[in-house]
């Protein structure tokens, strides 16, 4: 895990959060062996949503370079025991919306994702959660931002924007250590170069 000391400079005070563009930094680490089955689910909302017909789940992500492999993203929960790894979605490029696979176009820049989340229809969302699928042992590093359910009348309802996330906890995990690392970064320092060398490592 990053040592505090290390992004304190980047974590926006809780006071002015609200002024700032801000994304969620997201660091959780892999201590087990190469050979299992390994995760991380960390929930950021809890925000109750009836799923329906032509809904689009949009949001950005943000790999850091050096995480062992190219996972992470989004996994919604419903109350009806449904999950978005398991309902068999893609996004706009034809990626599996499970944390399991591989998002090459968002490692060391954003990508945004559009996900036709029907498949849920009719079951309502019990929480939102940042998956880390990594096998690998080590520690990997994302970035969320602009997290979005989008109506097929072209209505949103937020579910994550800006600022600090409603929930804040691990949810269930195997193989990673005890707690992941999850606050507000300034957005603008989150690209290749100074800017995001000094995020981590300020």
């Amino acid at each position: 895990m990053i040592p505090a000391s290390l992004i304190l400079s980047a974590i926006v005070p809780f006071a002015s959060a609200h002024d700032d563009d801000t994304c969620l930094l997201l660091v959780a680490k892999n201590i087990s062996n190469p050979g299992g089955n390994f995760y991380l689910y960390h929930i950021i909302q809890d925000r109750e949503i009836k799923i329906q017909p032509g809904d689009r789940l949009k949001y950005e992500l943000f790999l850091m370079p050096s995480n062992p492999s190219a996972k992470g993203g989004i996994d919604i929960l419903c109350g009806d025991g449904k999950s978005l790894r398991d309902s068999g979605a893609v996004d706009d490029g034809g990626i599996r919306a499970h944390g399991d696979s591989i998002l090459t176009n968002a490692s060391g820049k954003w990508l945004a994702r559009t996900i036709d989340i029907s498949s849920l229809k009719d079951s309502t969302t019990q929480h939102f959660d940042v998956h880390f699928e990594g096998d690998e042992k080590g520690e990997f590093i994302q970035f969320i931002d602009n997290m979005v359910i989008e109506r097929a009348d072209g209505s949103a309802i937020v579910v994550y924007e800006n600022g600090q996330p409603k929930v804040n906890r691990v949810d269930w995990k195997n193989g990673y250590s005890e707690n992941c690392l999850c606050v507000p970064v300034l957005r603008e320092k989150v690209k290749i170069g100074s800017e995001l060398d000094a995020l981590i490592n300020d």
